[in-house]
């Protein structure tokens, strides 16, 4: 196994987050397109992240990269209590369920029989800043979000299920 070296960034600027996904890429004997792919990054990305150069990820590749890496959100931030700071369900208590949008979300989810894990996750998504704003739409993302994380897991659809 490869031993993680730890480097500063270019000018000694300090770089925790560069350091600490470098030593996960070393650790696991990565190279930088290596973790790129399993990412769904580009190379440039993470070779600028690396070398302190800013780059807007968003949480979903953020948790792509620490997800590659073998890590945690929290372990790249170095913020070991980070989950316990942040509040999820805040928004989903004010949501006003009486606006179309969440009134169809609703609808949708009386017909799917959805849970309300399932409900808040629906919620949360958007595609490019928009949400879905009719009931059909919204059993149209929770069929695909259902099918694709069936197939990613290897499960053949069921019946019933």
């Amino acid at each position: 196994m490869a031993t993680a070296v730890v480097e500063e960034a270019p000018n000694g600027v300090d770089n925790p987050l560069g350091q600490r996904i470098r030593q996960a890429r070393l650790t696991r004997e990565l190279r930088q397109i290596d973790l790129a792919e399993q990412a769904g990054l580009s190379r440039s990305v993470v070779n600028d992240l690396e070398n302190g150069r800013p780059r807007d990820l968003g949480v979903s590749k953020f948790y792509r990269l620490a997800a590659a890496l073998g890590v945690t959100m929290e372990w790249l931030l170095d913020e070991p209590d980070l989950c316990g700071r942040m509040k999820p369900d805040d928004w989903f208590d004010a949501i006003d369920w009486d606006k179309p949008t969440w009134t169809a979300l609703d609808d949708a989810a009386s017909t799917l029989e959805l849970t309300d894990e399932d409900v808040r996750m629906l919620a949360s998504v958007t595609f490019r800043g928009q949400r879905p704003t009719t009931q059909d739409q919204w059993c149209l993302l929770y069929s695909v979000i259902r099918l694709a994380i069936q197939h990613a897991e290897g499960w053949a659809w069921r019946e019933g299920d």
